[in-house]
């Protein structure tokens, strides 16, 4: 029997962690397995917590834990893998979500023969933040020709945000037609809507009547100043709570700050709470609000971005979004499933919260609908999978054709 046709995807992202990457993959991976597992290898590191997430449909190999002595291990493990793979099957491409030093990728970009693809292209902060360490600049100097090959030899790659997309051009000279906007996704069967006072009394805020709430880490690119400032000119603020899902580097600076504006009662921080239990939290939220924004520079220009996860699982939700104003999240105003407003303008912000708390009960039913209808249209996890799917199988038919028609 002749060896079947395999796609390789292969992420150095450890999906048991609960953090962003972890469950941005977990889910992709699931998604992609439970659909295309005939089809589809995946490599990845094997689980820090397996008693949280193992699958017997991956191939797990040495974990490295970010380690100076592990890592190198496990790049020569990964590239075994694949060179075995590629003996047992016929590779059709090869698909990298690639970490900081993608040594393999350009290593298999060099001496096999095999299409690339590259999955949620990032890289901002690896060349660009500043002030910088010295090992962070080390890192960066080693990793940017890497990444300039590899993605220069891609045959299409995806990115989260409309200013990644500018960004990468400007940086890696990659062509936009190369480029495909597929943002961060949702599990819609874990994020729905629930009834609120229920998901109240689970978490213990059944004693207000609304609800603001946030998701997230709490450090400098997401402004959570800025939401515990507007929290100052919420009407009827003594039945009103700002609910602080999350940890982080701000936690401290953020309750001093409560404090210091006299919050207290009001700001509620939760901490840390497990991916699974997180669609409880959001249910109980009569708006949620995410000021994420990462101003990137891309020549002489500033282009803002803001391509948060959470928002995806709130509109799953059926919560409305409130966002700072930035081309990534104008969708939420005009498909009148929350609110967008100018960066930093705390009374704006206030004032938009208010008006989603306010909404008629009939609206808020509305409002809720069409949230999910929207997660389940545009962040599903499983229709960006497709649309990944759609996307590399599209560049393998072009190249074929390409090879056919130089041959004949």
């Amino acid at each position: 029997m002749p060896a079947k046709d395999k796609i390789v995807y292969s992420t150095e992202v450890d999906i048991s962690i609960d953090n962003g990457p972890g469950i941005n993959e977990r889910e992709f991976i699931n998604a992609l397995l439970e659909k295309y597992s005939d089809q589809i290898t995946c490599i990845i590191p094997y689980p820090k917590y397996p008693n949280e997430y193992f699958n017997s449909k991956i191939d797990y190999i040495f974990r490295h834990q970010f380690s100076p002595f592990r890592y190198p291990i496990y790049l020569a493990a990964l590239l075994i893998k694949i060179l075995k793979v590629n003996r047992n099957h016929n590779i059709r491409a090869l698909v990298f979500r690639m970490g900081a030093i993608p040594l393999v990728p350009w290593v298999l970009a060099r001496t096999v023969d095999k299409p690339v693809f590259l999955k949620t292209l990032a890289g901002y902060y690896l060349f660009e933040k500043e002030p910088r360490k010295f090992v962070h600049r080390i890192v960066a100097s080693i990793s940017f020709p890497i990444y300039k090959f590899v993605i220069q030899k891609a045959q299409a790659a995806d990115t989260v945000s409309n200013a990644y997309t500018e960004w990468l051009h400007y940086k890696f000279g990659i062509n936009k037609e190369k480029l495909a906007l597929i943002r961060n996704g949702v599990n819609t069967r874990l994020f729905f809507p629930q009834d609120k006072h229920s998901s109240r009394q689970k978490i213990g805020l059944d004693r207000f009547e609304k609800v603001i709430g946030y998701v997230g880490a709490l450090d400098a690119l997401r402004h959570v100043e800025d939401l515990i400032y507007s929290m100052r000119n919420i009407d009827n603020l003594r039945k009103t709570c700002l609910v602080l899902v999350g940890a982080g580097p701000d936690r401290n600076r953020l309750q001093n700050l409560v404090s210091s504006i006299g919050l207290e009662r009001n700001v509620i921080f939760k901490g840390f709470v497990s991916y699974k239990d997180v669609p409880t939290y959001i249910t109980a939220f009569d708006v949620a609000v995410d000021l994420s924004l990462i101003p990137m520079q891309v020549a002489e220009k500033t282009i803002p971005a803001s391509y948060s996860q959470k928002i995806p699982q709130y509109l799953s939700c059926g919560v409305p979004v409130i966002a700072w104003d930035t081309v990534d999240t104008r969708f939420l105003k005009q498909r009148k499933i929350g609110e967008v407003v100018p960066h930093g303008e705390t009374e704006k912000l206030s004032k938009a919260i208010n008006k989603c708390l306010h909404e008629s009960l009939r609206e808020k039913v509305q409002i809720t609908q069409r949230c999910r209808e929207y997660a389940l249209e545009h962040f599903s996890v499983e229709v960006l999978t497709e649309k990944r799917m759609r996307l590399w199988q599209k560049a393998l038919d072009t190249d074929k054709l390409r090879l056919k028609n130089d041959l004949s």
